[in-house]
């Protein structure tokens, strides 16, 4: 059981499955193996004799993107860029609630989006993860699938706007942004670990689900 966030496999043709990691691409692989899978299940734990494979992203651009999508989702004025960074980045229990059950965002049934990705795969043992801007040629490489035939594939690129004013508080607060680096600075040290252990999927791999 992770104990910091709910486990979700999504298992393609009882074949390989995939974990799925909040801001990650979720919503894009979710949609494409939905188109490519015949038979989808969802399941909250391992099935320990497929393999498993997830996707993993640049840790400051998820938590941006995390950051951003709670902001709105729990109905913040996210233009009133004052209100947000004395409110929510700058209260100080926001750089604890990284690596926290509570926070701004955790409440009873919410997801926190923006908690590093190392809660969701590490208690998990991973067979292989996917960089997020390698994920469309692992796609082809793995399933044999061409992407430009998958019709329903969803990119959610409708918060961008709201990003740079959040990565933009962040700037503009030396002392936030530092903080932050930090926090993120094992997540990074996290993934290095995965590619020097050669658990990071390159293209030249080819197929190996």
């Amino acid at each position: 059981m992770n104990y910091f966030q709910n486990v979700e496999y999504i298992v393609c043709n009882q074949q390989h499955q995939y974990l799925l990691i909040h801001k990650s691409g979720c919503t894009y692989i979710r949609s494409v193996l939905s188109e490519i899978c015949s038979c989808l299940d969802y399941n909250f734990e391992k099935d320990r004799s497929l393999p498993s494979w997830t996707v993993i992203r640049d840790p400051y651009e998820r938590l941006i993107s995390g950051i951003t999508y709670d902001l709105k989702m729990f109905d913040h004025n996210i233009f009133n860029k004052k209100r947000v960074a004395k409110e929510i980045l700058l209260d100080k229990n926001f750089i604890k609630s990284i690596f926290s059950r509570s926070g701004p965002f955790r409440t009873l049934g919410k997801t926190v989006h923006y908690i590093p990705q190392f809660f969701y795969f590490l208690p998990e043992n991973v067979d292989f993860f996917v960089m997020l801007e390698d994920v469309d040629r692992f796609f082809e490489s793995n399933m044999d699938v061409d992407l430009k035939k998958v019709k329903n594939k969803q990119k959610n690129s409708s918060n961008e706007k709201y990003k740079k004013i959040v990565e933009s508080i962040i700037k503009d607060h030396d002392e936030l942004n530092r903080s932050i680096q930090d926090h993120l600075s094992f997540e990074y040290y996290a993934i290095d670990m995965l590619y020097m252990n050669d658990r990071v999927w390159r293209w030249n791999y080819g197929k190996v689900l």
